[in-house]
């Protein structure tokens, strides 16, 4: 069974009380006990993180409901990429309050992530995301962090996953932007990566992987005149299960956007403007997989 991890932030409407954070997490463990999901929820000062794994339908359709809940506004996927096993795995759904948390758990990680809205700051960057989820996830194991103090990694450390030759693999950037298309592949050259497409829509796309099919392509959602959901939709009917990687290049959260793009089968989004640290990490989890 295939799985993925999905990390979101959101913005908060109203103040959540006790209660009703209670409420959630009851409706949580019994619905995503039945999905085969699990996950954590940290309740900041005014935003929602949330991490969840499981198989992508069930996952997929999990997040769909959560876009339509009236509890919160602006949902953001930080991260979506496949995994090989559970790191969030005890709990169907656990939630933690930042404002119920040590005050030297607190200080800690405002030390090491920054601050925001007085509370910790979300990281845009994926992994980093993960890794302040995973320090919280672990302080909730253990009565205190390590004896000095120190939470420059987290306390149980999970080294970033690693790809350590770029070189076998094919892609394909699909970005009609021509300077941002560049920028892209000049990380990607940086990487390490050889073997290098580029089209800038995707009728000109489907017509590079009948040249040069790829192992992996990244595509931005807007194009005239094949979009980027469109392009997928004709790479799926044409090659089925031999459909290569997939990665949308977007600022796009707009529900029936992302909906459409899990119906698709996307393997991962990465959020504009594109960061290599945030590009490696995406691809790596990708690559992975597919050599599994």
């Amino acid at each position: 069974m295939k799985l993925y991890r999905l990390i979101y932030v959101s913005d908060q409407l109203e103040y959540l009380g006790l209660a009703e954070f209670k409420d959630i997490l009851m409706k949580s463990e019994k619905n995503n006990t039945r999905l085969g999901i699990t996950g954590l929820l940290v309740i900041l000062t005014k935003k929602f993180l949330q991490v969840l794994e499981g198989p992508s339908v069930e996952l997929n359709s999990l997040y769909e409901r959560i876009m339509r809940d009236s509890r919160h506004k602006n949902p953001r996927i930080i991260s979506y990429v496949p995994i090989h096993n559970r790191h969030f795995m005890e709990w169907s759904m656990k939630g933690i309050n930042w404002s119920k948390m040590k005050s030297r758990v607190m200080e800690l990680l405002t030390t090491k992530y920054g601050e925001a809205d007085g509370c910790v700051a979300v990281p845009d960057d994926p992994w980093q995301a993960y890794s302040l989820l995973y320090d919280i996830y672990c302080g909730l194991h253990f009565a205190d962090w390590t004896t000095d103090g120190n939470v420059s990694e987290p306390v149980i450390q999970i080294p970033p996953i690693t790809v350590t030759n770029y070189s076998h693999y094919r892609v394909l950037v699909v970005e009609d932007d021509a300077v941002v298309r560049r920028i892209i592949l000049r990380m990607l050259k940086q990487m390490g990566f050889l073997y290098l497409g580029e089209a800038d829509d995707g009728a000109v796309a489907l017509r590079e992987i009948d040249k040069a099919p790829p192992d992996l392509i990244l595509c931005d959602i807007e194009m005239k005149p094949m979009d980027g959901l469109s392009f997928l939709q004709v790479l799926r009917n044409i090659q089925h299960k031999n459909c290569p990687k997939f990665i949308f290049l977007t600022g796009h959260t707009e529900p029936t956007i992302v909906n459409r793009a899990h119906e698709l089968g996307v393997d991962a989004f990465i959020t504009k403007p594109v960061k290599i640290d945030q590009l490696r990490y995406q691809i790596n989890s990708i690559l992975t997989s597919l050599s599994a």
